[in-house]
């Protein structure tokens, strides 16, 4: 505003007398335009009206239109008019808009402006002595941290970027994978056609037996998964399997995170050697200490880890026969809830003296979580000490049907039907 504004704010009269100057000029010119119009023009078309007319052609009547015109017009006093500035149309126009709006500025809105800038200028200095005062103690910490974080945001932004750009090669990739698709597709159907019905019937075989594998593979896949979660639900110990895997034999292994010394186990496979090694101990937890040092084989894991001395937990199988009796019941309950999941059909299930080797707070957890969310029809024999009490009134609105069996000297069953212990 000073260097734009004030200075046409103080020669405000100078403005004034400029536009005045320039209207003078801009009227003297059209004036002038106007009457080299009218003599290039008038006398041709006087000819003309004089000739409709059927008058005689007055070349002084011509002139005294003009001169008559010219008075009308004033042209003696534009005659007098000064050309000071001599602007084109254009520029007049431009420089008026400008003068009118420099006229139209206040200069007490200058005055007022001044005024905020001086009041800012104070506010900005009391400020200013406050920071200065202020204990900024930790401040550098801060934009150190602050300066982390906003790189840390960019390199972030950045792998989404090449994660995004990935996702479109992907994207593209899949649809040319799905062009070639289609294109073998047609092929096949093509060819099916010549093929006899004896090679597609092996082919078809070949194929059920990979998809059967497959198929088995999933549901086996399921069942752990049901195990993991029913497992963690019945016992009461934490971390009392950490994961199980059944095999294509249909055989259960139970594994346990166990910490390993990395110095001992690269002893142990010096001498065992890697093959009587990975015999004794078994594929998953072999793969656990190629996992954790990420490396191929056994001989690359002690290179890695053979002068370091670190504690690492990997998956241990565990033999069933170390389990007490209770975590056995607890086990195989958990493993025949998971395959009862898979099952579409309801099916009874049959589980006698479910609490023989169980104590008081199982109990109470497997009534909830086992029992109760069983579906289907399901049998119990039960002993006087195990479904009772406060387990038998959980059961006791689902409970179908009571049977009391009793034993006579171990030589005959009496069956007493609708009656149950201490009823």
């Amino acid at each position: 505003m000073a260097n734009e504004v004030v200075p046409y704010i103080i020669v405000k009269e100078l403005l004034e007398k400029l536009s005045v100057q320039l209207l003078k000029e801009h009227d003297k010119q059209q004036h002038e335009l106007l009457q080299e119009s009218l003599k290039s023009i008038l006398p041709g078309v006087m000819h003309k009206v004089c000739s409709r007319l059927n008058w005689q052609d007055n070349i002084e009547l011509t002139d005294l239109i003009i001169e008559e015109f010219n008075n009308e017009m004033k042209l003696e006093e534009m005659s007098e008019v000064a050309d000071i500035i001599g602007l084109s149309g254009e520029e007049y126009i431009v420089v008026q808009n400008a003068i009118v709006r420099y006229m139209a500025m206040d200069k007490e809105c200058v005055i007022a402006a001044e005024r905020e800038v001086k009041d800012s200028i104070e506010r900005t200095q009391k400020l200013r002595q406050e920071i200065e005062s202020c204990n900024v103690e930790g401040a550098h910490e801060y934009l150190q941290n602050k300066t982390k974080l906003v790189e840390k945001i960019n390199e972030l932004n950045q792998k989404m970027q090449d994660c995004i750009e990935k996702i479109q090669l992907y994207k593209t990739a899949l649809e040319e994978k799905k062009i070639i698709l289609k294109r073998e597709e047609k092929k096949f159907d093509e060819v099916s056609k010549n093929i006899s019905i004896t090679e597609l019937s092996e082919k078809s075989v070949a194929f059920l037996d990979v998809l059967q594998s497959r198929l088995y593979s999933n549901e086996i896949k399921k069942v752990e998964e049901f195990f993991m979660i029913k497992i963690k639900e019945l016992a009461r110990k934490n971390n009392f399997i950490d994961s199980i895997m059944i095999d294509t034999n249909f055989n259960v292994h139970i594994y346990k995170n166990i910490t390993f010394d990395t110095k001992r186990v690269c002893n142990r496979i010096k001498k065992l050697g890697v093959e009587s090694y990975w015999t004794e101990y078994g594929t998953v937890h072999c793969q656990g200490l190629l996992t954790s040092a990420n490396v191929k084989d056994l001989n690359e894991f002690v290179s890695f880890y053979d002068m370091k001395n670190e504690k690492i937990s990997i998956l241990q199988e565990i033999e069933k026969s170390r389990l007490s009796k209770g975590e056995k019941q607890v086990f195989i309950m958990a493993l025949y809830w998971s395959f009862m999941k898979l099952n579409k059909q309801e099916v009874p299930f049959v589980i006698d003296t479910p609490f023989a080797r169980i104590d008081t707070e199982h109990r109470a957890n497997i009534t909830k979580r086992f029992f109760m969310d069983l579906s289907g029809q399901v049998f119990i024999f039960s002993t006087n000490e195990e479904i009772v009490g406060e387990n038998y009134e959980k059961m006791k609105n689902r409970i179908q049907a009571e049977f009391l069996l009793e034993n006579s000297d171990n030589l005959q069953t009496i069956v007493y039907a609708n009656e149950y212990f201490g009823g």
